[in-house]
């Protein structure tokens, strides 16, 4: 059976041990609890120490992680990422998830820049927009949502043919790339304990550069409909894979 691979883009263990105590794993775990997979199903890739990129062919789906790392350093783990995900983005579906859904997003043409109000962290609002209604990944959401998010930089400008799908207060929080890949700027395999468990670990660096953290935690809320988007994007790979096998 076809594999979902996790391209883990920052491990956790090595990052912040603190928070990989807490939650007690690293994306790949966090992943697939939140998707309620079995860890048969799961292939982890660690692009950070150079793990080799699977053959699309045989993959169910890609989801590329978050991580600590800015995709405007175009590290060359992260660039041979982006040659691999630009060049399989209509033969297996992807979806990436804060750095993963900013790295395909420069890979296209897109451009990205801090966020002009400093680090989002925690629980914010989603508002989705009117393409929303046909778009496979995310029509079935509400107009509005309640998000986790964590990060320090965002897509400021879209890659030409990509489709906005939501927005927050930090901008962009979602887009179609293509018929089978998408980006999403929020976490939806955090929850909250998992937010909360971030929050705390990075308190320092967060309060230097300006967040309430405090207030933060305090605001940090359960979000399961946004959880539901991992669900919505591994049935449509299932479906994916079966006309591929039928067509193949």
């Amino acid at each position: 059976m076809r594999k979902v691979a996790i391209f883990n883009a920052g491990s956790i263990q090595r990052t912040n041990p603190s928070f990989h105590a807490l939650v007690g794993g690293d994306y790949d775990r966090l992943f697939t609890e939140a998707a309620s997979l079995l860890p048969a199903d799961v292939l982890a890739v660690d692009l950070q120490v150079g793990d080799p990129l699977p053959d699309p062919d045989d993959l169910r789906a890609v989801i590329v992680t978050g991580s600590p790392a800015m995709v405007t350093d175009r590290h060359p783990w992260a660039e041979s990422a982006a040659s691999w995900l630009t060049a399989n983005l209509d033969r297996v579906p992807i979806l990436g998830v804060c750095f993963g859904h900013q790295l395909i997003a420069q890979a296209l043409g897109g451009k990205l820049d801090w966020n002009q109000a400093g680090p989002e962290y925690g629980t914010i609002g989603v508002e989705l927009s009117e393409e929303c209604k046909r778009d496979p990944l995310m029509s079935e959401l509400p107009p509005s949502l309640k998000a986790q998010c964590a990060h320090f930089q965002t897509v400021t400008e879209t890659p030409r043919g990509a489709v906005v799908l939501a927005r927050g207060a930090s901008g962009i929080q979602a887009l179609r790339f293509s018929t089978l890949a998408w980006g999403i700027q929020f976490h939806p395999e955090y929850s909250q304990r998992t937010m909360s468990a971030l929050i705390t670990t990075i308190r320092d660096k967060l309060s230097s550069a300006g967040v309430d953290v405090n207030r933060t935690l305090a605001a940090v809320e359960p979000t399961e409909t946004a959880r539901t988007v991992l669900n919505r994007f591994l049935t449509i790979a299932a479906a994916e894979s079966t006309r591929r096998r039928h067509t193949s």
